[in-house]
């Protein structure tokens, strides 16, 4: 991840959590809010933070936004505000455009719109704890496409250390 670059579009809770851990990863990240306030709370922890419009194409062509390897849109609060910069970035060329949705309709406009990659955060999470609930055993779950999913298990102790060699899984 090293030399990567991306570009985290709304500061909330959702979206500093992200920029601060594509920033710790050692990725070149530019943080954008149109609130200052929030902008001088994550200022020293990303490569570049800046406090603007983020609908407006000019704006984010200034800032060459749309040249990240990724720009994660995750403007919570405002769904227009979500969707006018989803599309200048589209219409900037951006590679990939990861963007949030609060519900189905919003995801469902998102893709329409051409947007694939979509975050949930609240129903991500829904999951998460579900399963832990289920089976106390999970440490980390995934929900992936196709009803698919990958989980992370404590072993039993009858297993912990050991080899799978030694084990006889198969």
């Amino acid at each position: 991840m090293k030399g990567s670059k991306f570009a985290v579009i709304g500061m909330g809770k959702y979206g500093r959590g992200i920029a601060k851990i594509l920033a710790t990863r050692n990725a070149e990240v530019i943080a954008v809010d149109a609130q200052e306030s929030k902008i001088e709370d994550i200022q020293d922890e990303v490569a570049l933070a800046v406090s603007m419009d983020a609908t407006d194409i000019k704006a984010l062509q200034a800032q060459n936004i749309h040249d990240s390897e990724a720009v994660v849109v995750s403007i919570g609060a405002n769904f227009e505000a979500l969707l006018l910069c989803c599309f200048q970035l589209q219409e900037l060329g951006a590679k990939r455009i990861i963007a949030r949705a609060n519900d189905e309709m919003q995801k469902s406009i998102l893709l329409k719109m051409g947007i694939t990659e979509i975050l949930e955060p609240e129903r991500e999470i829904g999951v998460l704890v579900a399963e832990k609930l289920i089976n106390p055993n999970i440490v980390s779950f995934l929900q992936l496409p196709d009803d698919y999913e990958v989980a992370e298990v404590k072993p039993p102790k009858a297993i912990s250390n050991r080899s799978i060699e030694d084990i006889g899984l198969r």
